[in-house]
Order: C-alpha cells, then sequence, then structure tokens
C-alpha cells in the first residue's frame, strides 16, 4: 500500500523537495504526536514536535520551520491562538490544522488565516501525506522556494542550493543551517549561543562557530554577512 500511494501521489522532485523541508507538528496527545512525526519522517529529514502552542512559537523563533499541522484544541494556547500569531509575523508559511469534530464554528474562525488543510481525526496516512504534498504545492505557489540575496546569489529553500548566476555554490549540511538562520534573522544580530543552537545540538566550540561563519562568508560574500565583535 505504501509504494502504490507513493507511486501514485508523489512524483521523484516532490520527494526530493519534501526530504529538505522542516516540519513543526504541535498535537497534546503525545501518541498521536509520535506516531505523525514517524510517518512524515518516512519522507522528511527534519521534524520539530511540541504538545502546545506556546512551545511551538519558541520553537519557530529558534529554528527554522517551513510548514506546521497544529492540533486545534490544546492547553496553554489553542490551534487558533497559535495561527494567528503566526500569521502576524508570516503570512505564507502552510499551516494544516487538525480537529476531533468538524464544526463549522471552528471553520469559520479560521477561514480568514489562510489555512492549506484543516484534517478530521482520526488521520490516515493518506490524508496526511495529501496535506503535505497541498502544503508543498503551497510553498511553490508562494514563490517560498527562493531568496535573492544579492543582485548575483540566491538561495533556494526547498533544494538548499546556494547559487551565483547559474553556477551551483555547494554547501555543507552546517552552513546550510546556518545561512537560513541569517535569513531568518536577517538585519538582526545573532548570537553565537542561537547559532550553536540551529547548527548543532551536541554544540560547538566558539573556534568552531568562528570557522563556520568564515567558510560562508567565502561563499557568498562578506559584505553580506558583518561579524561584530
Amino acid at each position: 500500500m505504501l509504494q502504490s500511494l507513493m507511486n501514485e501521489k508523489i512524483d521523484t522532485n516532490n520527494l526530493k523537495l519534501l526530504k529538505n523541508l522542516h516540519i513543526l507538528v504541535v498535537e497534546d496527545d503525545i501518541d498521536l504526536l509520535l506516531d505523525i512525526k514517524a510517518t512524515i519522517e518516512i519522507f522528511c529529514n527534519h521534524v520539530y514536535t511540541a504538545t502546545d502552542g506556546k512551545e511551538a512559537l519558541e520553537i519557530i523563533d529558534k529554528s527554522p520551520v517551513d510548514m506546521i499541522i497544529s492540533d486545534y484544541v490544546m492547553p496553554l494556547m489553542d490551534g487558533y491562538e497559535l495561527c494567528k500569531l503566526i500569521r502576524l509575523t508570516n503570512k505564507n508559511i502552510p499551516i494544516a490544522i487538525m480537529s476531533n469534530y468538524n464544526e463549522n464554528e471552528k471553520l469559520l474562525k479560521l477561514m480568514p488565516l489562510n489555512l492549506t488543510d484543516y484534517i478530521i481525526k482520526p488521520i490516515g496516512y493518506a490524508n496526511l501525506m495529501s496535506v503535505l504534498l497541498n502544503m508543498l504545492q503551497r510553498l511553490k505557489e508562494s514563490g517560498f522556494v527562493c531568496e535573492r540575496i544579492t543582485k548575483d546569489i540566491s538561495y533556494h529553500y526547498l533544494s538548499k542550493i546556494l547559487k551565483n548566476g547559474d553556477e551551483m555554490i555547494s554547501l555543507t549540511k552546517n552552513e546550510i543551517l546556518l545561512l537560513e538562520l541569517f535569513l531568518k534573522k536577517k538585519n538582526s544580530l545573532v548570537s553565537n549561543d542561537l547559532i550553536e543552537y540551529n547548527v548543532s545540538r551536541d554544540g560547538l566550540s566558539q573556534q568552531a562557530i568562528k570557522n563556520l561563519i568564515h567558510r560562508l562568508r567565502v561563499k557568498i560574500g562578506k559584505r553580506v554577512i558583518r561579524v561584530v565583535a
């Protein structure tokens, strides 16, 4: 069944794009959260999890997130409040909301928030994959797949490719994480602690961070990234 669904709905290009995406799943039911995470990890290398809206916002603030799947009813901050806060600063990130009930009142509240999908529990494998593909298509349509850094240099989020004109510039895994952090925090000061958090949860020495920044500056131009002592 898995192979059949893959052949029918997911072409090779979409598989490659999904693999590179960073997806956040927000759900207070731990068993369901782990089930959804395990299913998404079949296709995606980067899956974050949170058990409420406040925890989700902390992850969004510190880590690259391309898509969000969130429960509606949660403690501390529900899915509706979470979506409202996200939309204050990010109008385009694809968001899907999960709920146990098909309630018109909830649907009406969510309509102005430009959601990609509204998912009724229980969530089947095919339904979840359809949501991922819909959100991927939303990313493509919004133009999020590419960000121009300078006149000649652009970064393609979904393929993780840096280009200087037609020339492709190879990036290591850590360079990709650092570049996406800098793009997310554009025109802001980024601390070494935040770099360490995003690039390596196992820790980085100060010298390792300096070396990583130096290598990235060489590739995209030293004037693009300024180092403040």
